[in-house]
């Protein structure tokens, strides 16, 4: 059995180990990254799929995420931004709700819209002065309540948390019971207000890819399954091994469980997006179109290729529709067509010329939080480390602050 040697050793390809080989590289170290598919991004995978661009999961990167300013260039991967705002349906009519201070020409609209009162309007407006002004220390010493709990604190009205919170950052959380901290959801909320939320021109793929350019060409190994790690030594699925001074597990939560008997797998939540080409003309505004009535299969639905043009070949617009968490889809299955009559007969859109192109299940997408965020690492044994979102605060800056603390850690321990 052939068997390598390496300084600092990372099992896995996703961000948090790109991220993380990324800072031991601009460091001067020696350093491997294992990956078990063919392709780096872990959740974070965009698919070219017949001239159209299919993000794994629904996803955006916030423009305000101060981790990822170390690892690459927004200007280079060119994002676009959606529109800060909303469309919401309530079965019977769509209306916008949007950031108008940000976005003044949604300023009529929003100031028009039924599913917030003005009193929900103006509390609104004071949340997102407030937050921005907040530290994130500040963020996280809050009092503790769900994310429910607090907006209903805020005296937001029922009609306003159900039609536009629920769906809205029930997306975000894939909960649409907000049973979420509601720290997460201020520090989230802040990101919000003082960005924007983006894709990049070649997908979120582009952004693994981005911090794999920051590593020499021969650090990432592609088809590298890990089976086993003892005592320093990384065992490999058909043979081989690796031997490391310092070892960085950065696989998602349960594939780390399976490597690290010690360590419990913990919960995550999933999510299923479907996908559809249409030549039909898209929304007025580049946004989300959110469930706001609460039933169906169906969260929310937007037009990647209204940000984007490159997501769909010219002339073309593709549909990303993502479903609820919880609905009626689970027993009932999600057969296109359901998921195209629900849109039809209460989203105000006409899906007669939608082509159903792929769909795709997530599995643990996204990890669950406690209260407070962890540090983002977990020392298992000496030289032998754990990193991931679900160990920091679930989200992509999570992921790269966590590689990032864990090869400043691992370089202090050797």
């Amino acid at each position: 059995m052939k068997s390598s040697d390496t300084e600092y050793l990372v099992i896995g390809g996703g961000i948090t180990g790109l991220s993380c080989a990324a800072a031991l590289v601009a460091e001067g170290k020696e350093v491997t990254v294992l990956e078990a598919s063919g392709a780096v991004g872990g959740r974070m995978r965009t698919e070219a799929h017949e001239g159209y661009l299919l993000d794994v999961g629904f996803q955006v990167y916030l423009t305000s995420y101060e981790e990822g300013v170390p690892y690459f260039d927004p200007c280079k991967l060119g994002f676009q931004s959606f529109v800060p705002g909303a469309y919401i349906s309530n079965k019977q009519s769509l209306h916008f709700m949007g950031d108008a201070i940000r976005f003044p020409s949604c300023a009529l609209s929003t100031l028009l819209c039924p599913e917030a009162t003005l009193r929900d309007k103006w509390i609104i407006w004071r949340l997102s002065n407030h937050i921005k002004q907040l530290s994130d220390v500040a963020i996280w010493n809050q009092p503790d309540l769900s994310t429910l709990s607090y907006l209903r604190h805020l005296g937001l009205s029922d009609r306003v948390i159900s039609c536009f919170f629920k769906p809205f950052f029930g997306g975000v959380f894939l909960d649409d019971t907000l049973s979420v901290s509601c720290r997460l959801f201020q520090f989230l909320y802040k990101r919000f207000a003082t960005g924007s939320a983006a894709l990049p021109r070649e997908g979120m793929g582009a952004i693994p890819r981005a911090l794999c350019k920051r590593l020499y060409p021969d650090v990432v190994r592609l088809h590298h399954r890990v089976t086993a790690i003892d005592n320093g030594l990384v065992r490999l699925e058909g043979g081989g091994s690796y031997r490391a001074k310092s070892i960085v597990c950065a696989l998602d939560h349960h594939a780390a469980a399976r490597l690290l008997p010690l360590v419990p797998p913990a919960p995550g939540r999933s999510t299923e997006v479907l996908y559809f080409a249409t030549p039909t003309k898209p929304s007025r505004h580049p946004a989300l179109v959110l469930n706001g009535a609460g039933s169906g299969c169906v969260n929310h639905f937007c037009f990647p290729s209204q940000i984007q043009p490159s997501y769909a070949p010219l002339g073309r617009h593709l549909a990303s529709v993502t479903l609820r968490q919880g609905g009626d889809h689970h027993s009932q299955g999600t057969h296109p067509d359901k998921v195209l009559k629900e849109i039809r007969r209460w989203m105000d859109t006409d899906t007669s010329d939608w082509v159903f192109l792929k769909s795709f299940h997530v599995p643990n997408a996204l990890p669950v939080l406690g209260t407070m965020p962890g540090p983002g690492f977990r020392e298992v044994h000496p030289h032998l480390w754990q990193a991931g979102d679900y160990l920091a605060y679930p989200s992509i800056n999570g992921a790269l602050f966590s590689g990032r603390q864990v090869a400043r850690l691992a370089m202090e321990a050797s």
